[in-house]
């Protein structure tokens, strides 16, 4: 089944959503403009459901982003929680990341506990010259732990 329902208007394939928005609404879809379902049911082509978003207004829709007043917000798929863009970090590609900062904050401290050997400011240069070292620091940490011995020098 097509996800969205198509008019065929003097040979040319037209979208039955853009043609009922237009029809309520007595003028054109601007160019950088597309229409949303709200419902996300593209075959729910009813005017109420029908909403007229910027091309970056209805990506950032699909990608979980929802307008609060004047705000942009997504929830935090770790904390639960809704924040602005500016309590995410920025791509390169200038996109948010997936999650906030305190969560990517704490995400990267755990890492940082739990693989020491690898954030050294030279970590990967640093490791290769003391993998000896590390590997038995490792060993010795092991087995004191196993032997329930808590001092960690």
């Amino acid at each position: 089944m097509a996800r969205y329902r198509v008019r065929w208007i003097n040979g040319i394939r037209v979208m039955e959503h853009r043609i009922v928005w237009e029809k309520y609404h007595g003028r054109k879809i601007p160019d950088n403009c597309k229409i949303h379902h709200r419902d996300g049911n593209g075959r729910n082509n009813s005017v109420e459901n029908l909403q007229l978003v910027s091309c970056s207004e209805h990506s950032r829709i699909h990608f979980g982003w929802g307008k609060r007043g004047n705000e942009w917000l997504k929830c935090c798929p770790s904390c639960h929680q809704y924040k602005s863009m500016s309590e995410y970090f920025i791509r390169k590609d200038n996109r948010p990341r997936e999650i906030c900062k305190v969560c990517d904050a704490k995400r990267s401290l755990l890492y940082q506990k739990t693989h020491p050997e690898k954030h050294n400011a030279r970590s990967a240069r640093y490791y290769r010259l003391h993998k000896e070292e590390i590997m038995e620091k490792q060993r010795l940490k092991r087995q004191r732990k196993k032997a329930g011995v808590s001092y960690d020098p």
